[in-house]
């Protein structure tokens, strides 16, 4: 990125092709084209929350299912300790068994309560574990649509990095795949009408209000816009229309 006559403009270094083509880009023109794809990832705030009370419903049916569970672990370990203490007082006070006899039985037993111990541990990390990253990654995709709204050079740069892969820019247009379970909320969220990212019709540059200001699901929802199905936006909206420097 180089600065030029108060723009900043991103540019092939050349360092791997010296006979590279491709053009200068203005950086709000990447800017607008990854606020529209960062856009893509988010679900609308209905959707998110909604989500958010089926996972604590859930997770409130399985709280009461784990403490039952663990119950049962508990009783299990209280009986391994009191055959422990009886197993003691036969070999020291009866001499029932012989040393060897007596360790044999010791490690036997204590080898069941450390399994009994591990279930029990795992059950109290399931819920957290099964849980939490869910719903954090519920309410990482509706917030992302307010980090494309306040058009932050670098925290859309980071969060397009942590959506996606395979970033490239060819012909001024940004190319991306999204990652990992990022793919289900692109792919077939209520945002996930196109690759908006692809779609110079769909990006929007920053400082917009919205991102698609003409269309919204419902008089005074709180849901981000969709775009507009064939009409077009304005040309200042478009990045392959932003000026660059040629050299």
């Amino acid at each position: 990125m180089e600065t030029q006559k108060g723009h900043n403009y991103l540019r092939c270094t050349k360092r791997v092709e010296r006979d590279c083509s491709q053009p200068y880009i203005r950086e709000e023109c990447t800017t607008g084209q990854i606020a529209a794809a960062v856009t893509t990832a988010s679900l609308p705030d209905e959707v998110a929350e909604w989500l958010i009370e089926q996972v604590k419903t859930e997770r409130t049916s399985n709280v009461a299912m784990i403490n039952d569970a663990k119950q049962n672990v508990q009783k299990a370990i209280a009986k391994i300790e009191t055959t422990l203490d009886r197993l003691t007082t036969a070999y020291l006070d009866a001499g029932a068994f012989t040393a060897a006899d007596f360790r044999i039985r010791k490690a036997e037993a204590l080898g069941k309560k450390r399994k009994l111990e591990d279930e029990l541990f795992a059950l109290d990390r399931g819920e957290t574990v099964r849980f939490e990253p869910l719903i954090r990654f519920v309410n990482g995709s509706k917030q992302m649509k307010y980090v494309a709204q306040a058009g932050n050079p670098k925290e859309l740069r980071t969060q397009l990095e942590h959506i996606g892969s395979n970033l490239t820019l060819t012909n001024r247009t940004l190319n991306w795949e999204p990652r990992g379970a990022w793919k289900l909320v692109v792919n077939h969220g209520s945002f996930a009408h196109v690759n908006a990212a692809l779609s110079s019709s769909a990006a929007a540059l920053p400082g917009e209000t919205h991102l698609f200001p003409t269309k919204w699901r419902r008089p005074g929802s709180n849901r981000q816009p969709l775009p507009c199905k064939g009409s077009a936006l304005p040309i200042e909206l478009r990045p392959q229309e932003c000026p660059s420097y040629q050299t």
